[in-house]
């Protein structure tokens, strides 16, 4: 941790999956954990979250959520889980018959919605209330105060 402040690292970027994705990072350190040392030197984190793994359902997406709310980054990304064409994933969808021909390639980023069709497609997935999160023309326009209570600003509280 010494080094990164030496170094003068002021941001990281970090992924923060749920126990359950079965990463082999989780198993190294608790994230929260990882989270709070950086935030207490002095560097911000910019969490992200992939939202549509195989294991995620309708009964424990908000749970999902919620954990990678819970770690109080400075700013959180949420990314659709995204087969993309040239890699192995994109590959093992195809073959599996589970690639969606209707999602125009310049969307294959994952923000806009799947291009695949997920493992629980049958399950009733809650739906989405549009929001703007654009910022009002009087709000600060430079990094957030440091602050121990951040929140996620997409944090359905």
């Amino acid at each position: 941790m010494q080094e990164l402040v030496e170094l003068g690292v002021s941001w990281i970027w970090m992924g923060l999956e749920s126990v359950n994705s079965k990463y082999a990072k989780l198993e190294v350190k608790d994230t929260h954990e990882l989270t709070h040392e950086l935030r207490e030197h002095g560097i911000r984190v910019q969490g992200s979250t992939i939202i549509g793994l195989e294991h995620h359902t309708p009964a424990n997406i908000a749970a999902e959520i919620e954990h990678a709310i819970s770690h109080e980054t400075d700013f959180h990304q949420f990314m659709l889980y995204t087969p993309v064409p040239g890699t192995p994933l994109y590959r093992e969808m195809k073959e599996q018959g589970r690639m969606l021909d209707s999602v125009d390639l310049a969307d294959i980023h994952g923000q806009f919605k799947f291009n695949f069709k997920h493992a629980a497609k049958n399950a009733a997935w809650p739906r989405a209330k549009p929001t703007n999160h654009r910022r009002s023309s009087n709000a600060p326009t430079g990094p957030p105060p440091r602050s121990s209570t951040s929140r996620c600003s997409t944090s359905p509280r």
